[in-house]
């Protein structure tokens, strides 16, 4: 299970975050935790990645080029529900890159953009 050093740039209309932390990636799934102790999962396939936020708040999104998914953010015990637009898609090798639109019915919540590189750790 390779242990990996990763860099997470998060950047909406708002804000800008960005943090450096270390996970795993063990079958086509990239797993870490960021600076408030949340876990991150994503699952890394070819032209589509899954990924999960464990805590408060969490959510289950889906990111497919030419594709529109209903995602999942949860507040505490509530959640709700988006349409994911995934504008750019971009997984080589230690690198992703996500830009994507989220909307509620017709309205545009927000546009955003995800990206992660990341270093396998030599163990020993």
């Amino acid at each position: 299970m390779p242990k990996v050093r990763l860099d997470v740039v998060i950047r909406n209309e708002d804000k800008k975050e960005s943090y450096q932390t270390d996970g795993i990636l063990k079958d086509n799934t990239l797993s870490f935790f960021d600076q408030k102790q949340q876990k991150h999962n994503l699952e890394l396939n070819d032209q589509r990645i899954d990924y999960q936020r464990k805590g408060d708040p969490g959510f289950d999104f889906i990111f497919e080029p030419g594709t529109h998914h209903q995602g999942k953010y949860y507040i505490g015990s509530n959640h709700m529900l988006f349409d994911i637009q995934t504008h750019t898609l971009r997984h080589d090798k230690n690198k992703i890159n996500i830009v994507y639109t989220l909307k509620q019915e017709y309205d545009i919540v927000g546009h955003s953009e995800i990206l992660i590189t990341y270093d396998v750790l030599k163990e020993g």
